[in-house]
């Protein structure tokens, strides 16, 4: 019977570069660009469902910025 000895270190680091390469590759075929924009936050004084704590309505704006299309969990 013979034992293999596997250098967990090693593994890992090989694993981290395998997925870093692939994400690179597909990195700019998987991000899609969300347009800026101006947008109502916030609850109107008048809203039942409003707690305490929301601000009165106001406008927001974002800046246009790129996601990834796909999930991603940890």
């Amino acid at each position: 019977m013979s034992s293999i000895t596997i250098n967990i270190k090693k593994v890992f680091l090989l694993l981290t570069l395998i997925f870093l390469s692939f994400n690179t590759l597909n990195a700019q075929n998987s991000m899609i660009k969300i347009e800026g924009g101006t947008f109502k936050m916030g609850s109107k004084d008048n809203a039942i469902a409003a707690d305490n704590d929301e601000q009165n309505e106001h406008d927001v704006t974002v800046k246009s910025f790129e996601i990834s299309k796909y999930e991603v969990t940890v």
